[in-house]
């Protein structure tokens, strides 16, 4: 089976430069097949991560079997983590913010980072919604299209690592208090799902790169790593220098840009 991973992706260089190396060691140590999609959003607009994943699955959904939905700040060292149980479901079990109890209900508690769908699955919730500027409420607003559609999600042992960055969060996105009101429509189920998402994606693909050794060196990725990652278990992992460097035709950079109304 392949792993289609889909990365919504704005100025996160160091971060990208970080997580990429180590996610790809551990598709390997667990023998996945996988393709990794960075969809990087090509214009001066507001952060738009909903759209960014739906084009991604749109450009990779017919080469996958199923997909993970992966942020950038988010690295595991979890073996088989990736492995596809033939259920969608929230990787993340605890991370910097979030540790969720044994018997947590997946609905009731954190919802993001990094998700397994099967595609079906994210085709009938309709994707993401495409109206989410910003930072704010995008994975929210998917965890309600899981519920209003019985799709039964799991949640996964997954440890994962917050990479560091600095970002418009809250009140500090312009566009925080428009998100909210939105996510309180779909909390309610007062709005459509099905007249936003997946299915009404429209982009331009302005470039492709092929991501290779050339774009991230051995030096680049620990002081990458250095940079972001604070724990120090990490860095002794690091230092130990047993870190591959990326496959070849296996990762790729989209330049995207959503050319939706809004």
């Amino acid at each position: 089976m392949i792993a289609g991973i889909i990365i919504p992706y704005r100025n996160r260089l160091i971060n990208l430069k970080a997580m990429l190396p180590i996610l790809v060691q551990n598709l390997r140590d667990s023998n996945i097949n996988y393709k990794i999609y960075i969809i990087n959003q090509n214009d001066d607009r507001l952060f738009n991560k909903g759209s960014l994943i739906n084009i991604g699955v749109n450009i990779i959904f017919n080469d996958c079997d199923y997909l993970i939905l992966h942020d950038v700040d988010n690295v595991t060292f979890t073996k088989d983590i990736y492995k596809f149980n033939n259920i969608s479901s929230n990787l993340v079990f605890r991370n910097s913010y979030f540790k969720a109890n044994e018997n947590d209900n997946v609905y009731n508690g954190y919802f993001g980072g990094v998700l397994i769908f099967k595609k079906e699955d994210f085709v009938k919730i309709n994707g993401f919604s495409n109206n989410y500027w910003g930072w704010g409420c995008e994975d929210t607003d998917s965890k309600f299209r899981c519920m209003y559609n019985k799709i039964k999600m799991t949640r996964s042992k997954g440890h994962f690592y917050d990479l560091h960055h600095k970002g418009l969060r809250f009140n500090d996105n312009p566009n925080y208090k428009e998100n909210c009101a939105l996510l309180a429509k779909a909390q309610g189920n007062k709005y459509n799902f099905q007249h936003d998402g997946y299915k009404q994606i429209k982009y331009n693909i302005d470039s492709i790169i092929n991501i290779n050794n050339d774009f991230i060196t051995k030096k680049e990725y620990k002081i990458s790593c250095k940079k972001v990652i604070y724990a120090k278990k990490i860095i002794n992992i690091i230092d130990k220098d047993n870190y591959n460097l990326l496959d070849e035709n296996k990762i790729f950079m989209y330049n995207v840009r959503y050319v939706n109304e809004y």
